[in-house]
């Protein structure tokens, strides 16, 4: 944040110092256009009709004006200067260069007004025109400062520029990390009534299974007060069937054990937890055929087991999932050198390759809007790797997708 901060100051500070040189460039250009006006003006000062004489007197006084305009040829902005007295001839007025004496020589009958490099001030007073002044001026102060004043302003759009873009670019970064937030805000909501619901779960199961537990002592006792006639009531047996199955279930998921298990490690057995694992998910199996495969004698790992239920438990619902309840989830444990491989394979359509880079990515989930919070293949994958392990996909679009869990051998016990 506070490099963030730093960069925007400076990015200000320059545009600011770009400013500010422009604005003295622009200043100081005016000024020499200024100067440039007022030198012509007084020099055109000082050639009055009295040192020209009348456009009807070809007399001139030559020393006076000659002096005079060489003096204004060495002024800052004058390089040369041209000066012409307005005569009658045969009843016409037409100007006639008096300065410099080598004008006619170099430019023969050609008019000092033709030459468009020349600027022409006319020379008049209250009894009309006399003469004329042109000026061959020396403008490249004038336009050094120019250049100056469109390369900072070039440098000036595109620092602007590019300071919009930067703001723009960060506009839009804002928005989008404030969807993303909220996004996450409404998805850890979610998260927070899920743990909310298991941990109620866990405790309903713990409740729950003292009053069956008193109705399973309570039809002991009816049937030893009823005798062979409680063997004979199918209501009774039907009951207690009822009553066992639901302690199976109970004692088959240790769901109450898997919410409040501690993250301590163990020598497990992979081909139990797997097996574990999945009757944890099967109530979403429905007619999906699941085969267990493990060499007789796979070595152990040595990690907290309700973490690799979770992980495994994870795998096998997703593919459930995305079988729709029919295919095949096939499940290969074996050894890899000084690692164990677990490889999870489902008959699914598969995960298109554009989705397979953000798979494991934090709440991205491909279910509709309420049915996942997208964290399990992501919270696997941090497990898997804090137990020294990696997670990966192979996957073909239409051709299902294997998951292989990769876990280091544990070490042999002393």
């Amino acid at each position: 944040m506070r490099a963030e901060r730093f960069n925007w100051l400076i990015y200000t500070a320059n545009v600011l110092f770009m400013v500010f040189a422009l604005s003295i460039l622009i200043w100081l250009k005016n000024q020499f256009v200024k100067d440039v006006e007022r030198t012509m003006k007084e020099t055109s000062a000082l050639f009055t009709r009295s040192i020209l004489g009348d456009p009807d007197n070809r007399h001139v006084r030559f020393e006076e004006w000659e002096e005079r305009a060489r003096g204004a040829s060495h002024s800052q902005f004058i390089e040369d200067l041209v000066l012409s007295k307005v005569a009658q001839e045969d009843g016409k007025t037409r100007e006639i260069v008096v300065y410099p004496f080598t004008y006619a020589a170099r430019h023969g009958t050609a008019s000092p007004s033709e030459d468009r490099s020349l600027r022409r001030v006319m020379l008049s007073d209250s009894e009309g025109p006399y003469g004329a002044l042109y000026f061959a001026l020396n403008l490249s102060s004038v336009q050094s400062v120019r250049i100056a004043i469109w390369t900072l302003a070039a440098l000036l759009a595109l620092a602007l520029l590019a300071l919009s873009t930067r703001l723009w670019t960060q506009e839009r970064a804002l928005t989008q990390t404030t969807v993303e937030l909220e996004e996450k805000r409404r998805q850890l909501i979610r998260l927070e009534r899920l743990a909310l619901a298991g941990q109620l779960t866990a405790n309903i199961f713990h409740d729950i299974r003292k009053p069956v537990l008193n109705i399973r002592h309570e039809l002991e006792s009816l049937g030893e007060t009823l005798g062979n006639f409680a063997g004979a009531s199918k209501g009774l047996r039907n009951i207690g069937d009822q009553v066992d199955l639901f302690f199976t279930m109970l004692r088959d998921l240790s769901l109450e054990r898997f919410v409040r298990a501690q993250d301590e490690a163990e020598f497990v057995e992979l081909p139990k937890t797997v097996e574990q694992a999945c009757r944890l998910v099967q109530y979403e199996r429905g007619a999906v055929k699941l085969t267990l495969e493990s060499p007789p004698a796979l070595p152990l790992v040595h990690a907290p087991p309700y973490r690799l239920i979770q992980v495994f438990s994870n795998l096998a619902l997703n593919a459930y999932e995305a079988m729709s309840g029919k295919g095949e989830l096939r499940i290969v444990m074996r050894q890899r050198g000084d690692r164990i491989e677990v490889v999870v394979a489902d008959s699914g359509p598969g995960i298109p390759l554009e989705l397979q880079s953000k798979i494991f990515a934090p709440f991205f989930s491909t279910k509709a809007e309420g049915d996942g919070a997208g964290l399990g293949l992501y919270i696997s994958r941090q497990i898997v790797e804090e137990l020294g392990g990696d997670i990966r996909l192979d996957s073909k679009d239409g051709l299902g997708a294997a998951f292989t869990v990769s876990l280091p051998i544990a070490a042999p016990r002393k």
